[in-house]
């Protein structure tokens, strides 16, 4: 125990014992407003906070949903375009099967021969 504490009587101890115990209460309410005005802070900041976040989550999920959709359309679109490649497919191969079948030494004659009748004609038609 203190020097100074040891010459007080009883009466002074306790009014400084109460002089101590009201300043702790006195700090103690101090902490006590301090910590619910960080409460109300907390609180008013999630209230601000949350419709931000759910309009945002909101937002969020409307693109996605637009961006499965446009996934979707990109499929239907793939598969009419294989489609189209496999139907043309058949007509090229169509095409080029007639094209080879075409007997090219024959067109060449048949075209030489149109050539000397042009030639012919034209021979005739001068005077």
């Amino acid at each position: 125990m203190d020097k100074k504490y040891e010459n007080m009587d009883e009466k002074d101890l306790l009014i400084k014992l109460l002089e101590s115990q009201e300043a702790a209460t006195r700090h103690t309410r101090i902490l006590s407003i301090a910590l619910l005005g960080i409460a109300i802070a907390i609180v008013i900041g999630l209230c601000v906070a949350i419709p931000a976040m759910l309009v945002t989550l909101n937002n969020a999920d409307d693109t996605l949903k637009d961006a499965q959709n446009s996934l979707t359309g990109i499929d239907e679109m793939v598969g009419n375009v294989n489609t189209v490649v496999v139907d043309n497919t058949e007509s090229v191969n169509e095409s080029v099967t007639k094209i080879n079948s075409i007997d090219i030494d024959t067109l060449n004659d048949s075209i030489n021969s149109l050539n000397d009748a042009v030639k012919e004609l034209e021979s005739m038609l001068r005077p």
